[in-house]
């Protein structure tokens, strides 16, 4: 029975995946979630899903992946955080992340003090909210999409990572990795954070 209780209380994860997503980017995390959801502790376990606007979501590489839910079935409080993965324009990415429904489940994730979590070019989609205006962030190393952030009111980081009260940002695919341990440290511990690190080969 105890064990139970704790099932029901274990962080939740939602990933938000649009037309044009990086694969590399979105299964690090799916990946390393995956092993956080299945070698940590009953009480530190993670869970996930994956979301998009339709019920299939297309990757910059012709992937086609079957999301778990779509964005008119999300209930905000089944849910910690919200991980948004880059993607590529030319594929539709930012078509999809700057929709109406789109917007509005990321701020709807802010209004309810959530995390919010991305990876490249996903701080991008956030900050068109409104919600990095005057605050710190980063993104993808070019000078387009840096720009776009500060076109946003964004005050633009040069750090790898950047974690601003419950918003965090990263600047290239390569940070996914970093991003994904940075989840599991801060909704569960750094000790669990580094068992994972562990079994999984990285170094700690």
């Amino acid at each position: 029975m105890k064990d139970s209780i704790k099932i029901l209380t274990m962080k939740k994860v939602l990933i938000l995946l649009a037309n044009g997503f990086e694969e590399y980017m979105s299964f690090s995390i799916i990946g390393i979630l995956g092993h956080c959801k299945l070698y940590s502790d009953i009480e530190e376990k993670i869970d996930f899903d994956t979301v998009s606007l339709s019920k299939v979501v297309k990757s910059i590489w012709d992937m086609h992946i079957n999301t778990d839910r779509i964005i008119d079935e999300i209930n905000i409080d089944d849910y910690d955080a919200l991980i948004i993965p880059g993607g590529f324009e030319e594929a539709g990415y930012y078509d999809e992340l700057f929709s109406e429904k789109c917007q509005n489940l990321i701020k709807g994730f802010n209004n309810k003090n959530k995390y919010l979590i991305s990876i490249c070019v996903g701080s991008i989609p956030i900050a068109k909210t409104g919600i990095l205006k005057g605050r710190n962030a980063t993104t993808y190393g070019s000078q387009k999409r840096q720009g776009k952030l500060k076109e946003y009111g964004v005050v633009l980081q040069n750090d790898k990572v950047v974690i601003d009260k419950k918003v965090i940002s990263s600047n290239g695919p390569a940070t996914s990795v970093e991003v994904a341990f940075k989840t599991i440290e801060l909704l569960t511990s750094k000790s669990n954070c580094d068992k994972i690190r562990g079994l999984m080969g990285f170094d700690i």
